[in-house]
């Protein structure tokens, strides 16, 4: 087992199961890495050839991590240096946004990795962004209402949530999968 909290949430069980449904392979991009568990764990599965993360923190990442991934330290928020790092990785096949669950932050990310992205884009814990879980509508109106600013219509009806929380016992392990 690797030093993530994803274990505690329900979490690693529910990408396990999301990523063989939707048999993910190539690159993965975490957004709020901290020591890297996650970035262990998806490198185990031997479905993806690129890991990459960001962290506002870098000095908790285990060697062990930088030695397959990537690992980039800077704020979510900063679109230049967010767009950089998706331009020079080529895009990525899943991003998974664990950061600093700030509504602006993940508004931000989301609009500047969304047009990166090639399969899913995952915001964990939104539980944490609204008081209540059940918004995650208003969340999700946001975030077209954001990319409809961006992209042409037809795109944004690409966008639909398929994945909406983890764990029964509702522990913060609350993800919005959007699909490509």
């Amino acid at each position: 087992m690797y030093e993530t909290d994803k274990y505690l949430k329900g979490l690693i069980t529910a990408y396990d199961e999301l990523f063989r449904e939707y048999r993910i392979t190539g690159s993965l991009l975490e957004i709020g890495v901290h020591k890297g568990g996650f970035l262990q764990w998806a490198n185990s599965t031997g479905r993806f050839s690129k890991l990459v993360g960001i962290d506002i923190d870098t000095s908790n990442v285990l060697d062990e991590v930088k030695g397959f991934a990537l690992i980039y330290e800077g704020h979510q928020r900063e679109d230049v240096f967010v767009e950089d790092i998706a331009k020079e990785c080529g895009g990525f096949d899943v991003v998974v946004d664990d950061g600093s669950h700030e509504i602006a932050d993940v508004a931000a990310s989301f609009a500047t990795l969304w047009p990166h992205t090639r399969r899913l884009y995952i915001v964990e814990d939104w539980d944490l962004i609204f008081e209540q879980p059940e918004e995650v509508g208003g969340w999700f109106a946001f975030m077209i209402h954001l990319l409809d600013k961006k992209k042409n219509e037809a795109d944004v009806k690409e966008l639909k949530i398929i994945f909406s929380f983890a764990d029964e016992a509702r522990r913060g392990g609350y993800i919005a999968v959007v699909k490509q």
